[in-house]
């Protein structure tokens, strides 16, 4: 019979074109509903380049060719496993088109759904290491996958039911590479999106994925063209598509990813042409100048990708007929993989959890068995959880019941601690270095250990612990010690320096409250600090003294802001109040409000305004290093930091960011305060001060960049520049 179908195949595409080359290998399938030849398509890895992948099987649909098994690594795994449960090359598109990659290519969650307690430590760090054993090492790959296994998840929710691959509209096999044997694992059952990712996990690009019991890495480096496992699928003819590189000069390694790409490649390369003998038809399309990280290009690859696709569909025309007319079925079957409005949820399981509590997880999940819920607010509730920073990776399955929908959550908890660094400069403060040590669920559940240590003009030394208790609503409990020197110029009413002094303080507080949501937590404290004051130039009162000073604070803080750095949309509210107690024979007697509210009003996609309020009072004897004041470009442009300063202070803020360019922001911003007394805040006495900001500023990998240009009616121009995160 094999023989009969290579006469048969050879006779009708003679007849077609002359020009056609004969096709060979063929053999008899094995399947009942259709007598004629088999077909097998097989998809290689290629990262980026992979996108090509779905031009051509568009031209498999004009063309009618059939599609009986799809074989895929990688890239050519996504794609292909897609394909399979039924969605169509314009889905497919449609889908790497619109899709967010530096998003999915990163683990970062919206920072709406960061804990409000983790809000403050959000943009400060350019590096981040794990702690293993006590020792800083290096991470196992860049990115963890939470968000493009999230998306392998919500593609795949019409099949969460389906273990067995053959059960797909059409059959499907992956590779995923053994990290301990380097050996291919043969992927032909399971729960499809971990299948997808096991496949898809770049050597230092992604982490490792465990599959099977196994650890897996990306499997192109054991198969990258899983032609061998389509053929004992029982196909009798293999067109299979090879977008990875088979050669690369050495004039075109000029950066460390092309570097990379090559290492990889170098097994990666021997091994797609050992499998291409194989097949008995090949493509490969020209992938151009695209490499396999190129995804800030994807639109380019489909175009191009369009055009290498027309190359093709003469030949594939041909095939295509000349197969048809061999088999029982002449039309292919689509299968519409249906749209999911909503899901009964009968029962909900947490899966791993060791070190966190389940019950911190069904909170935050947000989702109560017995209530109807649409796939949206489940990836809600997944990102809510993944937010709480116990987890490297958050994912979930659906398996129908006969009473509904059970909803799986897997967590993957860190068992890595981390360590942090931040850099910062300035013109005014000069250098400044952060380090921070993260330990996450070490003496409690739900518990973080924070270890700060800031180096540079002024020191900072602090040590924080924080934990949940309850359920709904969770109570946040911190304890805190800190250790701080902070230097501040001392200024006349008329601007002139008369000295400048160093605040040397040594601090411990503790506070609980509500954590109401990831946006709003609220609590009320006592603190105890020592501190005193050391003249550095000038002469001042209280010099080389100890103060003692215990306290009661309480504080509000609402923060919605979708980014810490350059938001454009959403508010901050911060309202505290600090009394001073006369325990122990408090020399120091103290009162102070405090209110910031940040609003961002979006006005068009790359614009976005800004109108801020702030607002101080205080009376007693407050501590200079607790005094609100105006000035600062953080504060009040057109003044130097703590220029203007009084019991009372006010003022308003009108900006506008703009984004010129991807990553290049324009911020103009005018404002207006003043400083008084409580009793007397007359214009007469306590003129209204103006102040004018223009800031260019960029992103960049240790953080953003700014050059700012401000004045007021007291100077003229001040020039400043920051390079990093504030801290």
């Amino acid at each position: 019979m094999r023989h009969l179908y290579s006469v048969l195949l050879f006779c009708l595409i003679f007849t077609t074109s002359i020009q056609a080359n004969p096709l060979h290998n063929i053999k008899t399938g094995d399947q009942a509903n259709d007598k004629g030849p088999k077909v097998g398509l097989v998809l290689s890895g290629g990262g980026a380049k992979g996108i090509m992948h779905i031009e051509l099987l568009r031209i498999f649909e004009e063309v009618n060719m059939p599609i009986d098994y799809i074989g895929g690594t990688s890239m050519g795994a996504i794609i292909g496993g897609l394909y399979a449960i039924g969605y169509s090359p314009d889905d497919l598109e449609r889908i790497v088109i619109n899709a967010d990659w530096n998003r999915l290519l990163s683990d970062n969650v919206s920072r709406r759904h960061i804990p409000i307690e983790e809000k403050v430590w959000d943009a400060k760090y350019m590096l981040s290491l794990p702690i293993i054993n006590r020792r800083i090492g290096l991470p196992s790959g860049l990115v963890a996958g939470q968000e493009i296994s999230k998306l392998l998840t919500r593609l795949s929710l019409p099949v969460h039911g389906i273990e067995d691959f053959n059960e797909f509209p059409i059959p499907f096999v992956a590779i995923a590479t053994d990290l301990e044997t380097g050996l291919p694992i043969v992927m032909r059952s399971g729960y499809l999106p971990d299948v997808l990712r096991s496949s898809m996990a770049i050597p230092s690009v992604f982490s490792p994925h465990e599959i099977y019991g196994k650890i897996t890495i990306d499997g192109g480096v054991a198969r990258n063209f899983p032609v061998t496992d389509v053929l004992e699928m029982g196909a009798d003819y293999v067109i299979g598509i090879n977008v990875s590189d088979s050669e690369q000069r050495a004039d075109t390694l000029s950066n460390i990813i092309s570097i990379l790409e090559r290492t990889v490649n170098y097994q990666i390369v021997q091994t797609t042409r050992d499998q291409a003998r194989l097949v008995d038809l090949l493509i490969q399309p020209d992938i151009g100048n695209y490499s396999m990280v190129s995804f800030d290009r994807i639109a380019e690859i489909v175009a191009v990708g369009k055009k290498e696709a027309q190359k093709y569909k003469p030949r594939l025309q041909q095939i295509a007929d000349s197969l048809n007319a061999l088999r029982t079925s002449k039309e292919k079957f689509r299968y519409i993989p249906p749209h999911i409005e909503s899901l009964y949820i009968s029962e909900i399981q947490v899966h791993n959890t060791k070190l966190t509590q389940e019950r911190i997880v069904i909170s935050e999940l947000g989702i109560e068995p017995g209530s109807s819920v649409t796939p949206e607010q489940i990836e809600l509730g997944i990102d809510r959880v993944y937010s709480l920073q116990f987890f490297e990776t958050v994912r979930y399955r659906l398996q129908p019941t006969s009473e509904g929908t059970l909803l799986h959550v897997y967590v993957k908890e860190k068992l890595d601690d981390q360590f942090r660094v931040g850099l910062r400069y300035d013109n005014r403060n000069k250098s400044s270095l952060l380090f921070n040590a993260t330990f996450r669920n070490t003496y409690k559940p739900t518990s973080t250990i924070r270890l700060n240590l800031r180096l540079g003009e002024e020191t900072y030394y602090d040590t924080q612990y924080f934990y949940y208790i309850g359920y709904k609503p969770k109570l946040g409990v911190h304890l805190q010690g800190t250790y701080s020197t902070v230097r501040n110029d001392m200024f006349h009413e008329n601007g002139d320096i008369f000295a400048n002094i160093e605040t040397e303080s040594v601090k411990a507080e503790f506070w609980v409250g509500p954590v109401v949501s990831s946006m709003l937590i609220m609590g009320a404290g006592f603190r105890e600090e020592g501190y005193q004051i050391r003249r550095r130039v000038g002469v001042i009162d209280r010099s080389n003294r100890w103060y003692n000073n215990h306290s009661f604070f309480a504080f509000l803080w609402v923060d919605t802001k979708n980014d810490a750095t350059f938001p454009t949309n959403g508010q901050m509210i911060r309202a505290d109040y600090t009394k001073s107690l006369k325990w122990f024979g408090n020399p120091v007697l103290f009162t102070e409000y405090r209110i910031m509210w940040e609003n961002l009003i979006p006005i068009s996609p790359r614009v976005t305004g800004q109108f801020d309020i702030f607002s101080s009072i205080s009376s007693g004897d407050t501590p200079i290093h607790h005094q609100s004041y105006l000035g600062d470009l953080n504060y009040f442009p057109g003044y130097y930091k703590n220029e203007l300063t009084g019991e009372w202070i006010k003022s308003v803020k009108l900006g506008l960011q703009s984004e010129i360019m991807k990553n290049r922001f324009l911020l103009t911003s005018i404002h207006a305060g003043q400083v008084s007394t409580v009793e007397n805040f007359s214009l007469d006495d306590n003129p209204i001060r103006f102040g004018w900001n223009v800031t260019a500023a960029t992103r960049t990998v240790i953080g953003p960049v700014k050059v700012s240009l401000s004045g007021s009616s007291r100077y003229s121009v001040l020039f400043d520049i920051r390079i990093g995160y504030d801290f």
